[in-house]
């Protein structure tokens, strides 16, 4: 029987981050349309996992991943698109 602590999970979500980080990029990529856009997302999504170190236990971290850099380019996306509304049309 295995026994997981938190600093292996840890180390496992950040080294499938940097081992899949090409294809975070894409993800993010496709939902922002612009590269750089992308890799700022996959970045903050990697800080964001070493932050929140306590109780990051995921079961599959590639599937977190993921999921962490989709919803931060969603997120990114509709900052950017409120940035470019007219404050009349709010």
């Amino acid at each position: 029987m295995t026994i997981t602590t938190i600093t292996d999970c840890h180390s496992d979500l950040m080294e499938t981050m940097i081992d899949h980080r090409e294809q975070l990029i894409a993800l993010a990529s496709r939902i922002l349309g612009a590269r750089d856009r992308a890799e700022d997302v996959v970045q903050d999504a990697m800080l964001k996992a070493c932050a929140a170190r306590r109780g990051l236990c995921p079961d599959c971290p590639k599937r977190f991943a993921c999921r962490m850099v989709r919803n931060l380019a969603i997120d990114t996306l509709r900052r950017k698109e409120l940035e470019t509304v007219p404050a009349a049309e709010l």
